[in-house]
């Protein structure tokens, strides 16, 4: 049976984040849809985010597993709502609590979320980016080895932009 992921990114990400993935579910006859999410807008909320999931669904006629990544968890089931999905698959992701926001999740959790060693700078548009690199691999890919950063993570690769 074909399958399409709809694949989800997080915070601090954009499609490229999946793209050492699109090759293997191919090779197992399964479509794979990786979209950018509008992160650089500072006004587009989760609406938005979600109008961005089902458009790249267009068209889709298949069985939908939605694969959430970090804060797309938060995204994923508004796009479920408004189009037909077989699952949602949380991966490290942020899973949304009915009736709570974020912030309030974040502060009755008994352990921290996220560890940062720094924390990303903001912008005059209240957008964030990572500027240290060490830190952005202390937060975010904790378990990636030294030797693997340079193909890897793409904020350690030089065509990185």
């Amino acid at each position: 049976m074909s399958v399409t992921f709809a694949l989800v990114h997080g915070a601090w990400h954009g499609a490229w984040c999946w793209e050492r993935l699109l090759g293997p579910l191919a090779a197992r006859g399964h479509r794979a849809v990786a979209m950018d999410l509008p992160a650089e807008d500072v006004d587009a909320g989760l609406d938005a985010n979600a109008d961005v999931i089902v458009s790249a669904l267009d068209g889709v006629d298949d069985d939908v597993v939605v694969v959430a990544h970090s804060l797309s968890g938060l995204v994923a089931p508004l796009g479920a709502a408004r189009r037909p999905v077989r699952s949602i698959a949380y991966l490290a992701a942020f899973v949304p609590e009915e009736g709570q926001s974020m912030d309030d999740q974040f502060a009755a959790s008994p352990e921290p979320i996220l560890i940062f060693t720094s924390r990303p700078t903001v912008d005059e548009q209240g957008r964030s980016q990572w500027l240290d690199e060490e830190a952005t691999i202390a937060a975010m890919y904790p378990d990636l080895a030294p030797t693997r950063r340079a193909s890897e993570c793409p904020y350690c690769r030089s065509d990185f932009t």
